[in-house]
């Protein structure tokens, strides 16, 4: 993934709490880091890898925060199903229910496009409030 440091976490992350926003790009990552949000990108939702998930135990949940453009959409089908099966093979059914929450951006077409429109940050904290 982008922006992680050996064991899969978001570089600058630490301590280790709060959610983990996982976005499909560098850029949309970025973004988020703006905010002051533990992010990570993954080059694209077909290059998920499962063992990326071996560290994001210590979040208090983790937000897939999946594209709104058309082309995006069967993309972000895959991503979501790829990291569900790594997720309930590495920590179980159970974490996988209460700590993965899928995410469609409202208001643009991702993160980067949000923040640039200025809407970002206020949609942040509402997804923070649903699931922090």
């Amino acid at each position: 993934p982008y922006l992680a440091d050996a064991s899969g976490w978001p570089l600058g992350a630490s301590p280790r709490r709060g959610l983990l926003w996982v976005v499909e790009g560098e850029f949309d990552a970025l973004s988020l880091r703006a905010l002051g949000r533990a992010s990570l990108g993954v080059p694209g939702a077909r290059a998920c890898s499962p063992e990326w998930v071996r560290s994001w135990e210590g979040a208090d949940g983790v937000v897939l925060l999946l594209d709104a453009d058309r082309d995006g959409v069967d993309a972000a089908e895959q991503l979501v199903g790829s990291v569900q099966r790594a997720c309930e093979e590495r920590f179980g059914e159970a974490w996988t229910a209460k700590s993965l929450h899928a995410v469609p951006v409202e208001g643009a077409k991702d993160a980067n496009d949000l923040l640039a429109l200025g809407g970002l940050e206020e949609f942040v904290r509402s997804v923070e409030g649903r699931f922090a």
